[in-house]
């Protein structure tokens, strides 16, 4: 009875995390051999789809303001309605806090780093909860990953695994996560990383489908997503979550 009481525990908890991908979507271009202050949009399709009809997009600009950076994104859903706003502060290169509103779902989620602390909230159905945790250097969010990876650079690009706590704040916590390259390539004459990018805990890896990123291996700027995203799908009366693929354009990118 308590080999089975485990296993109950131990199937709950992993089907509890299939949200942990829900923040894979906003990336910064940002310090650490990747270019800072870069703008960008993304669309978003269902899998399989002809990439004709975005289910979301999304609008995401940096500035600076003294010693803070400051990332604003806005999620648009088809019919041009906001769904999600998201803010990212850094403070003197450190990232200060990160945290989205849910407008459609009515949630939200914040984490923010205090000394030597995480403190994440989460809002949902009008219920508040808090929780703390100790902050490691390899801790990251979806608005420093790519800031992670390029002060990595060298070690993925080695094919090494990179290891990472990722903050899921709708848990409240950090989740370990591993990140290695599969393969090089091309996207429009641009020589390309592929990276997969999934949990270190085997029960939580065997039921969520791993992340793959593809990746500029000269600007370092994200083109290509496909997983768990930030924006949910609503279908048969209920908010469900989104894997799907995000396609990304920047402002530097553009001919002049």
């Amino acid at each position: 009875m308590k080999t089975v009481t485990i296993a109950i525990a131990l199937l709950f908890l992993a089907l509890s995390s299939l949200s942990f991908f829900t923040s894979f979507t906003s990336f910064t271009s940002g310090a650490s051999g990747l270019a800072f202050a870069d703008d960008f949009k993304g669309q978003f399709f269902e899998p399989n789809s002809d990439q004709k009809k975005p289910v979301y997009r999304l609008d995401r600009t940096e500035k600076l303001v003294g010693n803070q950076r400051l990332a604003k994104g806005y999620f648009y859903s088809a019919s041009n309605e906001l769904a999600i706003d998201e803010d990212t502060v850094w403070e003197d290169g450190q990232l200060k806090s990160y945290g989205f509103k849910r407008l459609l779902e009515k949630e939200a989620g914040s984490v923010e780093v205090r000394g030597k602390k995480i403190h994440f909230s989460y809002t949902k159905d009008g219920k508040q909860n808090e929780a703390d945790e100790d902050l490691t250097p390899n801790f990251v969010v979806a608005a420093t990953l790519l800031d992670y990876i390029g002060k990595n650079w060298d070690t993925v690009i080695k094919g090494e695994t990179l290891d990472m706590r990722y903050g899921v704040l709708d848990r409240r916590e950090t989740v370990g996560f591993k990140l290695f390259k599969i393969s090089e390539g091309k996207v429009d004459a641009r020589e390309t990383l592929v990276l997969k990018m999934k949990p270190t805990s085997f029960i939580i890896a065997a039921i969520v489908d791993p992340v793959i990123l593809t990746i500029d291996k000269g600007t370092k700027h994200l083109l290509k997503l496909n997983g768990r995203l930030l924006p949910k799908l609503f279908k048969d009366g209920h908010w469900v979550d989104f894997d799907g693929e995000g396609i990304y354009t920047y402002a530097s990118d553009k001919s002049p």
